[in-house]
């Protein structure tokens, strides 16, 4: 990750290579889940998670070209995110409606990984076409577009065995 942000690289290599090391702290998570699931954890990653976006929107704008890849700038407050949504995820009682609703989806998940970035980068594209400049707007319509565009997927992949032809290995 760090060869890869300080000595520089085509976009293949760095979209490929920079979020490698999100699967890796996922890994080091799962390992050491007791800690990640501590009430102090909890809190201290989420009030660490807005200082750090706040100095970040702060250093750097609320524009969208810092905040799709991984850099050395924007690490950080990602992976203590990364931090609280595993805090917060494992400290939810198995018994609530949100816990439900995405435990439903969690054996899609490798769908939904597959297809939110390209659909992301199509949806960005197209409506930064149209004019919205609106940076919050932009986000809130991004993350809406991501989520059930991908459960529009899942619904399809479920639907039509020459979409489960795609997401199934032979």
């Amino acid at each position: 990750f760090i060869a890869v942000q300080l000595l520089g690289t085509n976009i293949y290599l760095l979209s490929t290579f920079g979020w490698a090391i999100f699967f890796c702290l996922g890994v080091i998570f799962k390992r050491h889940s007791s800690f990640i699931k501590s009430r102090l954890t909890f809190w201290l990653s989420f009030l660490l998670t807005i200082v750090s976006l706040i100095t970040l929107f702060l250093l750097l704008g609320v524009s969208h070209k810092y905040y799709n890849g991984v850099s050395l700038f924007n690490f950080i407050p990602k992976a203590i995110s990364d931090i609280l949504m595993f805090s917060l995820f494992l400290n939810l009682a198995e018994s609530t409606r949100f816990f439900a609703y995405f435990k439903k989806y969690g054996k899609y998940s490798l769908i939904i990984y597959m297809v939110h970035a390209p659909l992301l980068s199509a949806s960005r594209a197209i409506i930064m076409k149209f004019g919205m400049m609106n940076e919050l707007v932009l986000i809130i319509i991004l993350i809406l577009i991501g989520w059930y565009g991908s459960l529009v997927v899942v619904w399809l992949n479920n639907r039509f065995k020459i979409v489960r032809f795609v997401f199934k290995a032979l």
